[in-house]
C-alpha cells in the first residue's frame, strides 16, 4: 500500500538522520472508532469498529512535536440501531475500512521528558490534517458490494454522484501520556476527524428517479432467491440498495441524508511509544 510505504520510509530516514541534538519517539496506537454522519448524526461516542496505527514523532522541544501517522480502521452504521423510527423505516447501512495519513502538532500542557526537572506524565492536544482512502460497501445476499461503483445515489437533477475514493480529514484531539521508564510511555487518546466529505456512509443525495442514467456496470454475482435458486444481480437488486426502507416506499426523488455537508469519525485508544533520546540535550 503506497501510504504505508511512505510512512515507513519516512522512518527509515528519521532514523538514519543525525540525532546528536534531537530527539524521536515511534508508537503504535490501538482503538476503538465511531462514525458520525447521516445514518449516526447525534452520538460521536457510539463505539462499533476497531483500528491501528503507527507513528513516527519529531519533538522540537518538551512542549511541542509533530508526527506523521498512518492508521488502518473499520467504521459502520446501520439505520436498523437508531432509536429514530423514520432512520429504522428507511433501512440505509454501510460499511467502511479507510487507510488514513495524517500529519498531526501536539502540544504538551507539561514539559514532558525523564530528566528530574521535568514531569514524567502530561496532557496533550493534537491537530492537524489527513488524507484517508476509503470505498463504502454493503452487504447483499451474502455479497460485499461497493457502493461508489453502483452510483444509487443522485443530484437534484437525477444525475448520479461520483466521488473519489481519496478525502481530507481535519482530525483533532486529546491525549494523556505517561512515561515510565527511559524509552517507555504509554497513553490513551481521543481524535475526532472531521472528513471534508459527505460520501464516507454513501448517504449524501437523493433517491434516483430511475436507473437509466446511471451509466453503471451492475455487478457479476449471483442473488440467492427465497427458494434457494439463483439468478443474476438485475435492476430490481440496484433499486433495493438505492432504497431498501421496509416498507418499500416512494422515495423517488427525496432527500437520503441530513443535508449536511461533512461525515466524521472518533477514535479512541491505548498508545504505545519508544523514544530515542540523546543524553547531550539540555531538555
Amino acid at each position: 500500500m503506497i501510504i504505508l510505504r511512505v510512512l515507513i520510509l519516512t522512518i527509515c530516514i528519521l532514523i538514519c538522520r543525525d540525532t546528536s541534538a534531537q530527539k524521536y519517539e515511534f508508537g503504535t496506537i490501538g482503538f476503538m472508532t465511531s462514525y458520525m454522519g447521516d445514518i449516526n448524526p447525534n452520538n460521536p461516542f457510539n463505539y462499533n469498529g476497531f483500528g491501528g496505527g503507527l507513528f513516527a514523532k519529531y519533538n522540537f522541544n518538551s512542549t511541542w512535536a509533530i508526527r506523521l501517522g498512518f492508521d488502518y480502521l473499520t467504521l459502520s452504521g446501520n439505520d436498523k440501531n437508531s432509536n429514530n423510527s423514520n432512520q429504522q423505516q428507511r433501512n440505509l447501512s454501510f460499511n467502511n475500512h479507510l487507510s488514513e495519513l495524517s500529519l498531526l502538532t501536539e502540544f504538551n500542557f507539561f514539559k514532558f521528558s525523564t530528566k528530574r526537572k521535568f514531569r514524567h506524565f502530561t496532557p496533550y492536544l493534537l491537530g492537524g490534517l489527513g488524507i484517508i482512502k476509503h470505498d463504502p460497501f454493503v452487504y447483499y445476499s451474502n455479497n460485499k458490494i461497493y457502493l461508489r461503483e453502483l452510483k444509487v445515489e443522485r443530484n437534484k437533477q437525477d444525475q448520479p454522484i461520483n466521488y473519489s475514493a481519496l478525502a481530507f480529514v481535519i482530525p483533532f484531539g486529546l491525549g494523556f501520556k505517561y512515561k515510565w521508564k527511559r524509552n517507555w510511555g504509554i497513553g490513551i487518546e481521543m481524535n475526532y476527524r472531521v472528513a471534508l466529505t459527505d460520501n464516507i456512509d454513501n448517504v449524501s443525495g437523493y433517491y434516483p428517479l430511475t436507473m437509466s442514467n446511471s451509466n453503471t456496470t451492475l455487478p457479476r454475482i449471483d442473488i440467492i432467491n427465497e427458494d434457494g435458486t439463483k439468478r443474476a444481480f438485475d435492476n430490481s437488486d440496484w433499486l433495493r440498495i438505492a432504497d431498501p426502507s421496509t416498507p418499500n416506499l416512494s422515495n423517488k426523488g427525496t432527500l437520503r441524508g441530513d443535508g449536511k455537508k461533512w461525515d466524521g469519525y472518533m477514535t479512541t485508544g491505548i498508545t504505545l511509544i519508544y523514544s530515542i533520546q540523546n543524553t547531550k540535550c539540555t531538555w
